[in-house]
């Protein structure tokens, strides 16, 4: 089994499935995954778990057999993605920007706006990754009827960050309020080889 796992990388666990690694090290040394898919009992695609330093999954120590437990890396790696600082500032943040901070907020806020108004977002597809507006990558779960649920594996915007697992509006953003949700609403598919 393998204890070493790099940010961003997407591995495969024991019973199968594919876990993506949102933080390789935390504060108490634990990586940070979030389940992409698999055959668990007790992980459903968009949960999250940590793995222990040894390799086990915190919690679950002493499960030699832990169905989570990884067993090999994939060749796979997400594009950079852009990264406007817009976008990063959460809902309820004390904002001591100066009066330029600001005017590049406002730049940047306008720039979003006539993407989103000029774009036709793709259909999302189950198992597909997603470049999304401001450059964020997301991961469609699964998607019912009109359900769409999307896990966020990097970039973020208004509160939402990489881990967060959401459901689309009809719009394409998050649902919420605040107008930063409509750099989430998907620019176009990743094809990364998947599965």
């Amino acid at each position: 089994m393998l204890s070493h796992v790099e940010e961003g990388g997407f591995y495969r666990t024991c019973d199968g499935g594919v876990s993506y690694v949102l933080l390789d090290e935390d504060e108490e040394g634990d990586a940070w995954l979030i389940v992409l898919s698999g055959r668990s009992e007790e992980f459903a695609p968009g949960d999250t778990y940590f793995l222990r330093p040894d390799g086990s999954v915190l919690g679950r120590e002493d499960n030699e057999a832990d169905p989570m437990r990884l067993r090999e890396r994939l060749d796979l790696q997400l594009p950079a993605g852009a990264k406007w600082q817009a976008f990063y500032k959460s809902q309820g943040a004390v904002y001591t920007a100066s009066r330029w901070e600001w005017i590049d907020l406002m730049s940047d806020m306008q720039q979003l706006l006539e993407l989103y108004a000029e774009h036709s977002p793709p259909v999302p597809e189950a198992g597909a990754f997603y470049l999304t507006l401001n450059g964020s990558i997301a991961y469609v779960l699964e998607v019912e009827d009109e359900d769409v649920h999307v896990a966020l594996l990097k970039g973020g915007a208004a509160g939402l960050s990489a881990g967060d697992v959401y459901r689309l509006a009809e719009d394409g953003s998050p649902g919420g309020f605040n107008p930063l949700e409509f750099g989430l609403v998907f620019h176009e598919k990743l094809e990364l080889g998947w599965e």
